[in-house]
């Protein structure tokens, strides 16, 4: 007996290689694990007792191995056995040992209500009641449509972090070190920052981030090069107010060297705030393929 020829008795769904299916009150999935040996697996309340259900289930000639865990009940069952019994009275037995043993089919969602039906989001499959996916539905419209203030808050979380990741990069730079490396931080606490104040994981927010990394890293190397004339001065003995290191800073950054190494230690910067921030962005990129997507009935 092939899994087709026993998924088609009970007009199984296929997706992939496995086959999705409603008998009697029970959800259960079937997947072919050797040529002769398929599993059935369905999500169950585990407050039934395992021990005595694994016992009387071992007693059918086919079935040749029960595991549950976290709420997975899983038997492995033989094909071959299955040659001279009926699939219907197999699948009776079965569900008749397991409802006498006290074992209840669950939403995966909400792990309380009974299953209405197979769902698909994310590539995975799962048995959930209607209510469960109506809430995740609505919630997901939601996200789609973002406010404005949804954006704004992303935005000031953004660029706080960022300017805070910043301090990381004078700092490197004060003790001697390579200064772009800070970049990493920058990136790490921008993207922190937009998740912390509610920012949305779409599209937009890596343009969102992004902004915020340039404008700190160029913030910390103008702070860097602040500090470093201050030294200067204090170094000659000469007096200079905040406002007026401010300015000369303006003011050097005309030269073009100067100018060209400010504009070469930014590109560095951004270079290493790319690379860290790498798969933070590759992880906003699937949160929102997810977010997108609906729950589907199968």
């Amino acid at each position: 007996m092939h899994l087709e020829d026993f998924s088609a008795t009970l007009n199984l769904r296929k997706s992939n290689e496995s086959y999705y299916g409603h008998y009697l009150q029970y959800w259960f999935e079937l997947n072919q694990i050797e040529k002769n040996i398929i599993s059935l697996s369905m999500v169950v309340d585990e407050s039934f007792s395992f021990e005595p259900l694994k016992e009387s289930l071992l007693e059918m000639d086919c079935i040749t191995d029960i595991e549950v865990h976290e709420n997975l009940l899983e038997a492995t069952i033989n094909m071959e056995a299955l040659k001279n019994i009926n699939t219907i009275e197999f699948f009776n037995e079965f569900f008749a040992i397991c409802k006498k043993s006290g074992v209840k089919p669950i939403c995966k969602l909400c792990q309380i209500n009974l299953p209405n039906a197979y769902f698909k989001h994310d590539n995975k499959i799962f048995p959930s009641c209607n209510e469960c996916v109506d809430d995740a539905n609505r919630l997901k419209k939601a996200i789609q449509s973002p406010d404005l203030r949804t954006y704004m808050r992303g935005s000031i979380g953004a660029l706080f972090g960022a300017l805070l990741g910043s301090v990381v990069w004078v700092i490197i730079a004060l003790i001697g070190f390579f200064a772009a490396i800070g970049g990493v931080a920058i990136s790490y606490a921008a993207y922190m920052g937009y998740t912390k104040l509610g920012g949305i994981s779409n599209k937009k927010s890596i343009i969102i981030i992004g902004l915020s990394i340039l404008v700190a890293v160029v913030f910390a190397e103008f702070v860097c090069i602040a500090i470093e004339l201050y030294r200067h001065f204090s170094a000659d003995g000469i007096e200079v107010g905040l406002l007026n290191i401010i300015l000369i800073t303006f003011y050097i950054l005309g030269d073009s060297e100067v100018f060209g190494e400010f504009i070469r230690n930014i590109l560095l910067g951004l270079l290493f705030a790319g690379l860290g921030s790498w798969g933070l962005l590759k992880d906003i990129l699937e949160n929102a393929k997810a977010t997108n997507a609906l729950i589907e009935e199968i």
